[in-house]
């Protein structure tokens, strides 16, 4: 680990593997009056947060390494019981990669190669906006402790953590797909919004179009 200090309230935490780019963003940060405390992994950083208070963690995914791996390794951040932003600097963004950063609870990503300028904007921003808990899934109405629930129970964790997701729960009859859906809901960041059940079969098809979408 690398710190690099000037007079400043805040310390931002740059996390880069191949160490490519952590150069030219603490460079560009310390500009600005920002301690920068840099790291090769996600664990490292993570056990420096623990310890140390931090406004903001960068984290600058690999070009050549698997970039799914190193971002679930972030999810000890994510998690933390006092999390910090994190801000993720990537090559390029597609629709599956953003749908998999915020299926971890990822919410803030930019190329690496957008305008310096938005980018310390972003850091501004995400610095004067506080991080809030990832709460943890609970499924006190579903009875399952064998392995494929588990699955299940994680995949609804996943899935709650996304401001995108659109779900299709398939099952038979009485297996729990309302159940499930629920608890996707109610771990969810809209958990203070009403949960609103319809139950198409009992719906005319003139009518299904409307009550779903409106008039």
């Amino acid at each position: 680990m690398d710190i690099l200090s000037e007079k400043t309230t805040h310390t931002i935490a740059v996390i880069d593997p191949e160490k490519s780019y952590s150069y030219f963003i603490a460079q560009e940060l310390f500009i600005e009056g920002f301690e920068i405390a840099n790291f090769d992994s996600a664990q490292a950083c993570a056990a420096f947060c623990k310890r140390n208070g931090i406004a903001l963690v960068i984290a600058s995914v690999p070009q050549i390494a698997d970039e799914f791996s190193f971002v679930r390794s972030l999810r000890e951040l994510v998690e933390a019981e006092n999390p910090q932003q994190i801000l993720i600097l990537t090559e390029s963004i597609n629709d599956d990669s953003l749908k998999f950063y915020r299926s971890l609870g990822l919410q803030h990503i930019m190329r690496r190669q957008d305008d310096i300028r938005l980018f310390k904007r972003l850091v501004y921003k995400l610095i004067n906006t506080p991080a809030t808990a990832v709460k943890k899934a609970t499924f006190t109405d579903i009875i399952g402790e064998d392995a494929s629930m588990q699955n299940v129970f994680q995949m609804v964790e996943r899935i709650a953590q996304s401001e995108m997701a659109t779900v299709f729960i398939r099952g038979e009859s009485g297996t729990g797909k309302e159940l499930i859906a629920r608890a996707i809901h109610e771990n969810s960041r809209n958990a203070d919004q009403p949960f609103v059940e319809i139950n198409c079969a009992a719906l005319p098809d003139h009518l299904l179009e409307s009550e779903l979408f409106g008039y």
